[in-house]
């Protein structure tokens, strides 16, 4: 949430990346392929997102590119990317967030690599989560639109206790 309200994406959010203090907080590292997104790039979290068409809202492939493409591990890059979209946002970091979650919650690393085939069994996975919190949160994560993914802020209000989470003030 505190990148994001910077407008700054990770773009490689995965298990190897986070490590863990000795209270077992959890720290964000190598931030090698950060960038700073554009103003229209994609947060997340569109209300009207449902009742737009399903697909990816970024800019055509070849247009001036804000960001590079293929950047990130590929288990955990989200669809946008995958895709080739080149205006993707901070929102690609919640997906691959979203499954890093999923691994952890399920104690299994996924072996996929990211290509159609991969995004199909996420889709899967995806849509047998539950509406209970944790899975429901999973499944907002985890949303292939851009725009209809949950928001960084928005997920860090779903997490119980998140009061007591202290974030860093610029």
């Amino acid at each position: 949430e505190w990148l994001a309200s910077l407008r700054v994406m990770h773009r490689d959010i995965k298990p190897d990346n986070v490590l863990l203090d000795a209270e077992l907080d959890p720290i964000l590292t190598d931030f090698s392929l950060a960038r700073v997104m554009s103003e229209s790039a994609h947060v997340g979290g569109d209300a009207k997102c449902r009742k737009k068409k399903r697909t990816s809202g970024g800019a055509e492939k070849g247009a001036a590119a804000p960001h590079t493409a293929n950047m990130g591990t590929p288990t955990y890059t989200a669809p946008e990317i995958v895709r080739g979209d080149i205006d993707y946002g901070v929102a690609a970091d919640l997906y691959s967030l979203g499954v890093v979650f999923y691994e952890m919650f399920n104690n299994k690393m996924l072996t996929l690599t990211k290509d159609r085939h991969a995004l199909a069994h996420i889709e899967e996975v995806r849509a047998k989560l539950s509406d209970k919190p944790v899975p429901s949160l999973l499944k907002d994560m985890l949303e292939a639109v851009p725009a209809c993914r949950v928001t960084a802020s928005a997920a860090l209000r779903r997490v119980p206790e998140v009061d007591q989470i202290d974030l860093p003030r610029v």
